[in-house]
C-alpha cells in the first residue's frame, strides 16, 4: 500500500519511509492516541466554534445550573447527562476521541481528576493489531467508575458491547523535560450471558363472549439488553 504524504490523510500508523512495520509498540501507541487527543481542542466543532469553545460554553451553562456547589458524584453525572442531551440534538455521534476530551476537560474546570484509557475494539483484534489511528478507543475513568462514549440513551457507567475484557492502557501527558510517558496496563470490565437478560412474559385470555383475545406483555432487559 502506498500512503499519501498530507498531514490531513495521515491515519496510518505506519513506520518511517522504507520502514515495514508489522505491529507497534505500547509507547508508540501511547503517544500518538496522545498526541491525537490533545489536538482535539482546536478541531471544529460547528460552523467556527472549535472544540475549546464548545466546552467553554458548557461549562457556562453548567455554572448557571450550580454546578460549582454539587458535590464530585453530582457534577460528574450531571456533566454527562448535558453532554448526552447535546448529542441528542445533532445529527451524527461524537468519536471515542472527542467524547474523551470534552467529558475530561469540563472534569477538569472543577478539578477532578480523571484517567485516559486506550483499547481497540474487539472486533478488530489488540492492540498491538492497531493500523490506523481512528481504530484506538479512547474511555474517562474516574475513581473507580468508567465513562464510555455516549448515545441518546446511554447511562453513566454502562459498558460498551466491543470493548468488553478487552487489553488497554492507562495513559498520561508526556513529560516536558525528558519526554517519557507513564503507561499502565488495564483490562476493561467483562459480563456474562447472566447479566444481559431479556424476559418477555405474555399473559392472554378469551374475553366472556369468546370474541376478543386480550393480551398483556411484560418485557423485562438486563444490562447489555436494556442498553440496545
Amino acid at each position: 500500500m502506498i500512503y499519501s504524504n498530507r498531514d490531513d490523510v495521515k491515519g496510518a500508523l505506519i513506520g518511517e519511509k522504507g520502514e515495514l512495520k508489522s505491529e507497534f509498540t505500547k509507547e508508540q501507541l501511547a503517544r500518538k492516541a496522545w498526541e491525537d487527543y490533545a489536538k482535539v481542542s482546536d478541531l471544529y466543532y460547528s460552523g467556527y466554534q472549535t472544540v475549546q469553545g464548545f466546552i467553554n460554553q458548557c461549562w457556562g451553562e453548567l455554572v448557571k445550573l450550580g454546578a460549582k456547589g454539587w458535590t464530585e458524584k453530582q457534577y460528574t453525572e450531571n456533566v454527562y447527562y448535558l453532554l448526552r442531551n447535546k448529542v441528542l440534538f445533532r445529527d451524527n455521534y461524537w468519536s471515542d476521541k472527542v467524547f474523551a476530551f470534552i467529558f475530561g476537560s469540563l472534569l477538569y474546570q472543577r478539578d477532578i481528576k480523571s484517567e485516559l484509557i486506550i483499547s481497540i475494539s474487539n472486533s478488530i483484534g489488540k492492540l498491538k493489531d492497531v493500523l490506523f489511528d481512528e481504530e484506538i478507543r479512547y474511555v474517562i475513568r474516574v475513581g473507580d467508575k468508567l465513562y464510555f462514549n455516549l448515545t441518546d440513551y446511554s447511562n453513566p457507567g454502562e459498558l460498551s458491547e466491543t470493548l468488553l475484557d478487552n487489553e488497554a492502557y492507562i495513559i498520561y501527558e508526556p513529560a516536558k523535560k525528558n519526554g517519557g510517558q507513564e503507561i499502565k496496563p488495564f483490562t476493561l470490565p467483562g459480563t456474562t450471558a447472566a447479566d444481559n437478560v431479556s424476559d418477555v412474559l405474555i399473559k392472554s385470555e378469551l374475553s366472556t363472549d369468546l370474541k376478543k383475545l386480550m393480551v398483556i406483555r411484560t418485557s423485562t432487559y438486563k444490562g447489555l439488553q436494556k442498553t440496545n
